[in-house]
């Protein structure tokens, strides 16, 4: 009997372990939508990436104004996260394999989408 018993405490930790898996990451591309601000520019949609494990993301972004901004935040028990990065910050919540939220830049603002 304690055969047994050893041996079915060996195969569910085994099944566990297993279910568990490598910790979860992922590289995830999208798209960034102005909604408004106050110049011209801010206007019309563009590409959009990100990587974020259980615990962080990091998203990066065409400018409006010329080159590109990377915003880096950790992300809570809920999925939720604000990630900041010189002038640009985004706002949104990790859901299943994707993730979106609002963003606000030094003259313009939107909403982003990733998958």
């Amino acid at each position: 009997m304690y055969k047994s018993f050893s041996f079915k405490a060996a195969t569910v930790a085994a099944v566990l372990s297993i279910a568990a898996g490598p910790a979860f990451a992922a590289q995830l591309s999208g798209k960034s939508v102005t909604k408004g601000g106050t110049k011209a520019f801010c206007k019309g949609s563009t590409p959009i990436t990100a990587s974020l494990d259980e615990k962080s993301i990091s998203i990066t972004t065409p400018m409006a104004s010329g080159g590109t901004a990377t915003a880096k935040g950790k992300i809570d028990k809920s999925g939720a996260f604000k990630a900041s990065g010189g002038r640009i910050t985004f706002t949104g919540k990790v859901k299943g394999k994707g993730a979106s939220g609002s963003w606000k830049g030094p003259s313009c603002f939107g909403s982003f989408s990733l998958r």
